[in-house]
């Protein structure tokens, strides 16, 4: 059984495009590319979790989310993944639980019926954080 993260870009309650690249840097060096819109997460030779891309219908480049499935321990994924948070209009959304965001700004921008049904977001500035709330979910 396995768990997933989703990690979705907002603007005025619309999905909306995130450069690529970015994102990869944010992880960089422990991606490695297992196809185009598939990536492995590997920290010290351990695997960490596989990213699946969501990619924008019109545009190659960028991204409107991205999962993780079956996110490890390592700490530098978890940091990674806040540091996504903070670089823009992101929400990181697990079963249940409210939307985590690691920027106020996004609040504006999550569509209403995700508030709605899963809560208020709470702000996350640290993997440690977001480890933090899945465990008390």
């Amino acid at each position: 059984m396995g768990f997933e993260v989703f990690i979705l870009s907002f603007e005025k309650g619309k999905p909306v495009g995130f450069p690529i690249d970015r994102i990869r840097d944010a992880f960089s060096p422990h991606v490695t590319d297992s196809s185009v819109y598939a990536w492995e997460l590997v920290y010290d030779g351990e695997y960490n979790g596989g990213v699946t891309l969501m990619p924008h219908p019109t545009d190659r480049s960028l991204l409107h989310g991205f999962i993780v499935d079956r996110p490890g321990a390592d700490p530098r994924m978890w940091d990674a993944l806040a540091a996504v948070l903070a670089l823009g209009p992101f929400a990181l959304v697990f079963g249940g639980h409210p939307p985590l965001i690691g920027n106020t700004d996004v609040i504006e921008h999550l569509p209403p019926d995700m508030i709605q049904s899963l809560g208020q977001p709470r702000f996350v500035r640290s993997g440690q954080e977001i480890v933090r709330e899945i465990r008390s979910s």
